[in-house]
């Protein structure tokens, strides 16, 4: 049975071509109207590209919308977490990620309920630590959509991208291990369907058959979102005209990145097949799609970050950490 499971989603960028009010101004307007998708449609599910912090940040201009909030997080209708932010796991320090998934988690889980799925759609690379981080976490997924491009030279000297599976498994440090899905297509390969059934048919036919020659299993992940775009209000309705359509041994539904990965899962352990298996970096490809310029862009700001985080790690909290320890005060550091 093929399975294409569509993702709701947005991806945010807090701040980027617009500044952070602009930015924000636009996520008021889109939770305002998930919300109102909800009351709605009681069915529908969308992922806050798992990050909490964009809660924060819409509560400070709509205090009064936490309990519904709180109602749909733990209804499984909003899914948010793990991830406090998404980071550039090559700008910050790996005991900074951690900090980003302690804080991530506990405000989730605050909220009613967290989504362990590990997502990092748009990182510019994966650290080679992010396995066994991950696993410290009860998370055994990565669904991620950079690092994992592999290209040969033809005889024209021109660059090709080698074929590969999407479905691997990942290995880091001590034994750690995830099941990983690398979006081959993106995290917009099904960004929005038309309301006309015959170009929404037209386009899903076009971006499942893409996905086909990337993937081992049946499992097809249909990403409908990208950056800063709102929920599609009409998904549900136009999946299920969809479904009419295929044949019995195919289904489409809107799902999630957890049910997806498990399904993978289940259908690589019950059919016994063979996932490559990978360690080191996530991070192969162009440097169009790796984007190694933020690397130097913004120097001074980078290096006061850098300090400061040393100082915070290296110096700051062990002394804390002493100092507690030896007058027997709990409350010293927090």
């Amino acid at each position: 049975m093929k399975t294409c499971h569509i993702i709701s989603h947005t991806h945010w960028d807090r701040e980027w071509y617009q500044n952070f009010e602009e930015f924000r101004y636009r996520l008021v307007n889109l939770l305002d109207r998930l919300l109102a998708v909800f009351e709605e449609s009681p069915d529908y599910v969308f992922h806050l590209d798992a990050q909490t912090i964009c809660l924060e940040d819409y509560l400070e201009i709509r205090p009064d919308c936490r309990e519904l909030l709180e109602k749909y997080i733990a209804s499984g209708n909003l899914l948010v977490g793990p991830w406090y932010v998404q980071n550039d796991f090559f700008l910050t320090s790996g005991e900074a990620t951690v900090r980003n998934l302690l804080i991530g988690t506990a405000l989730a889980e605050e909220f009613g309920h967290c989504e362990y799925v590990g997502y990092a759609p748009d990182q510019f690379g994966l650290i080679s630590q992010l396995p066994q981080i991950f696993n410290g976490f009860g998370i055994t997924s990565c669904i991620f959509g950079r690092g994992r491009q592999f290209f040969t030279r033809n005889e024209d000297d021109e660059l090709e991208k080698q074929p590969q599976m999407n479905e691997f498994y990942w290995s880091g440090s001590a034994g750690s291990r995830v099941l990983a899905s690398y979006l081959s297509r993106w995290y917009n390969n099904a960004q929005r369907f038309s309301s006309d059934p015959e170009r929404a048919f037209v386009f899903f036919s076009q971006a499942v058959k893409e996905l086909d020659e990337d993937s081992l299993t049946s499992q097809r992940l249909l990403m409908n979102g990208v950056d800063h775009l709102e929920a599609q209000e009409n998904l549900l309705e136009i999946a299920a005209r969809l479904n009419d359509r295929l044949p019995e041994n195919e289904t489409v539904k809107q799902s999630t990145l957890r049910e997806y990965i498990e399904d993978v899962r289940q259908e690589v352990e019950i059919n016994g097949l063979k996932l490559e298996s990978l360690s080191g970096e996530m991070r192969n490809g162009g440097s169009v799609n790796l984007l190694q310029g933020t690397l130097s862009a913004w120097t001074p700001l980078k290096r006061e970050n850098i300090i400061a985080q040393s100082r915070l790690e290296l110096l700051l909290e062990p002394f804390y950490t002493m100092l507690e320890f030896h007058s027997g005060n709990n409350g010293l550091y927090d």
